[in-house]
């Protein structure tokens, strides 16, 4: 082992100066022991840093309140709107447009397949919600979306988050 022949070693409440071997014949150890923090006569001990009293510095993060400069923002919507909508044979609105909306999901309530879209959707523009009951649709959209189902009127339920 080749090291500096004097490191500092910083030990609790004092700085001492400790010199290393520079050479280490190969089967030998060494019997210079440093003590770190966290290290006693070269045993490793559990050291536990307080909140604010980091090894290296003090950094003061707030971890717990919303909007603090730590980033941490609330997850979810403060608004939940259900409703029921029957989509006929023809373009029919299944939700109107809302500015902030995080996303509105539609579930098909029968057996009868749904097309999702703009306005004028179609059953070959649209996004196929199948015609299984239970089968869901989520879609991350503010613009209004609209339904067609072309083998009769299909019930759909509409969550919106917002």
């Amino acid at each position: 082992m080749t090291a500096p022949s004097d490191v500092l070693v910083p030990s609790v409440g004092t700085t001492t100066i400790h010199t290393l071997p520079t050479s280490n014949p190969a089967g030998t150890s060494d019997t210079v022991a440093l003590p770190f923090q966290g290290v006693t006569g070269g045993i490793p001990v559990p050291v536990t840093n307080v909140a604010g009293t980091a090894l290296i510095g003090k950094v003061g993060i707030d971890q717990t309140t919303i909007g603090a400069t730590n980033g941490i923002t609330e997850v979810g919507s403060t608004n939940w709107a259900i409703t029921q909508v029957s989509v006929l044979t023809t373009n029919t609105s299944v939700v109107a447009s809302r500015a902030g909306r995080q996303g509105v999901t539609v579930t098909n309530l029968g057996t009868v397949a749904v097309w999702l879209g703009a306005t004028g959707v179609g059953a070959t523009t649209g996004a196929l919600l199948p015609g299984i009951l239970g089968a869901s649709k989520t879609i991350y959209f503010t613009g209004a979306v609209f339904g067609i189902s072309p083998g009769g009127p299909q019930t759909v339920s509409v969550e919106e988050l917002y």
